[in-house]
């Protein structure tokens, strides 16, 4: 034998006189030279240059191999075994569980087949100083032969084996070698009982040997619903189905009102955005720690809140949400949103002629979430001018603004945050300016306030008077003194 390990360069095809017996498959492709150097004949199957274990019941075949220029090197052939042999043939049997090995050489000369056990190494890599022992040594051709259908050798996935085909006479000759490989598999479940999880219980080799009911990949023992098809992923899954696909990886509920405002609404409809863990299918719906409503998860669900009691202006109110799914722990979010159905009150609102236009006044009041908007009409109703007073809650509860307008305004529409709406027609109202007691208003103040001056008065630009508005007067410094002075 030669010593020397060949790279994979000599792994050519088999030489053209190999004949398949029935049934069976080929040795991967080799060099009848192969079979006499050590761990160059496998019966595996070698991908990319990496032999691949036997996993599954197979047979496999050398066809014939002429061992006529063989050669047998000191100690090459087991000491366990009849002297006198003059040439050796070697096939590797790398097994990946254990399992039963029949061996079976079919030669026209006289020789011994041996079965010696090895260190795991490399294909291509392994030397005689891997091998540790001698599993069998026979006269009788054969290794394990306990039946057609019946290997008996027993060999361990822990191990590599190799065949050793060794002549007692003649110069050797053509050489046939029949392998046939069984995983031990006690549950008999085509599951070999090393990789089987459940080597004592029938199973399907999806869910690794182990019993699969539903037959999704997930045994039994670890299927959160074993009863119905689902994902073969761990958790959330564990075996249950995946439910609807969540909008966001984010879970979450978020309540509006049906135009938008995620702050406020004056509705007790409003609208929940809802995002689920992976493998939720309900999510149970409830307002301030009430009854929850189970309902399919979606990502909007309308949704009712409870209303405001009568004595209260604005209520906050509290969705919970808790997402269920079989096989995933109850997930729970939370939103709030201010409810105020009641509208804003206008305690006060002045309209005065103002010369060249009007001067408005309105103070206007809500207790619940605020005055936010202050709106002039005109008395066709189109809109004039308004003032945003509020952007954000909370708002203040009340608020006093003025206007000043070249056309005549005929309601004022007062809006609070949430919503609600309060309008009020505005009514003109006439000064008691007259000639002698001055018989020009100008205004001052957010009461709707105004004092009476006459062209000469003496005046104080920023005395709180709205000097610069007035339609009909303005102070103006003459002669060293602030007067008033017609416009």
């Amino acid at each position: 034998m030669r010593r020397v390990v060949r790279g994979l360069a000599l792994l050519l095809a088999i030489s053209p006189l190999a004949v398949l017996v029935p049934g069976q498959s080929a040795v991967p492709a080799a060099t009848p030279a192969d079979y006499d150097t050590f761990g160059l004949a496998t019966v595996n199957a070698v991908a990319g240059g990496v032999e691949q274990p036997l996993t599954t019941a197979g047979s496999w075949s050398t066809g014939s191999v002429d061992t006529t220029g063989f050669t047998e090197q000191l100690g090459e052939t087991p000491a366990t075994c009849p002297p006198n042999t003059t040439r050796t043939a070697w096939i590797r049997v790398n097994p990946g569980v254990d399992g039963m090995l029949r061996v079976v050489a079919s030669a026209s000369y006289s020789g011994v087949v041996a079965l010696v056990r090895a260190n795991q190494a490399p294909y291509g890599a392994a030397t005689l100083a891997d091998v540790t022992g001698t599993e069998a040594c026979t006269t009788a051709m054969s290794i394990g032969d306990c039946g057609p259908s019946a290997p008996c050798q027993h060999v361990s996935a822990s191990s590599d084996y190799y065949v050793l085909i060794a002549t007692t006479t003649g110069s050797g000759g053509p050489t046939q070698v029949s392998v046939q490989f069984v995983p031990d598999d006690a549950d008999k479940d085509g599951v070999p009982d090393t990789l089987d999880m459940c080597p004592s219980v029938a199973g399907q080799a999806s869910a690794a040997g182990c019993p699969d009911t539903d037959q999704d990949g997930v045994a039994n023992a670890v299927d959160d619903c074993p009863q119905v098809p689902g994902v073969t992923a761990p958790a959330p899954y564990d075996g249950c189905p995946p439910g609807p696909t969540p909008p966001t990886a984010e879970s979450y509920v978020r309540v509006s009102s049906l135009t938008g405002n995620a702050d406020t609404t004056n509705d007790l409809a409003v609208r929940l955005a809802l995002s689920w863990p992976a493998g939720a299918q309900r999510a149970w719906i409830a307002t301030d720690g009430g009854v929850a409503v189970s309902l399919p998860v979606a990502a909007a669900v309308d949704w009712q809140l409870p209303p405001v009691p009568a004595h209260q202006p604005q209520a906050v109110r509290t969705v919970t949400v808790t997402y269920r799914g079989p096989g995933i722990a109850d997930t729970t979010r939370t939103d709030s949103i201010v409810l105020d159905t009641q509208a804003p009150r206008v305690p006060l609102q002045r309209l005065y002629d103002n010369g060249k236009g009007w001067f408005v006044v309105v103070n206007a009041g809500d207790l619940g979430t605020g005055p936010a908007r202050i709106l002039l009409l005109s008395r066709r109703a189109t809109s004039m001018k308004e003032k945003v007073v509020c952007q954000a809650i909370p708002c203040a509860s009340s608020t006093a603004q003025v206007f000043f307008t070249r056309l005549r305004p005929g309601n004022v529409r007062v809006t609070d945050a949430a919503g609600n709406a309060k309008a009020v027609r505005l009514v003109r109202r006439a000064t008691s300016c007259s000639p002698g007691a001055g018989e020009y208003p100008v205004f001052e103040g957010l009461k709707g306030g105004y004092d009476c001056y006459s062209a000469g008065d003496r005046c104080t630009p920023d005395d709180g008077h709205y000097w610069n508005k007035s339609g009909y007067v303005r102070c103006r410094k003459l002669a060293g003194r602030f007067r008033v002075v017609e416009r």
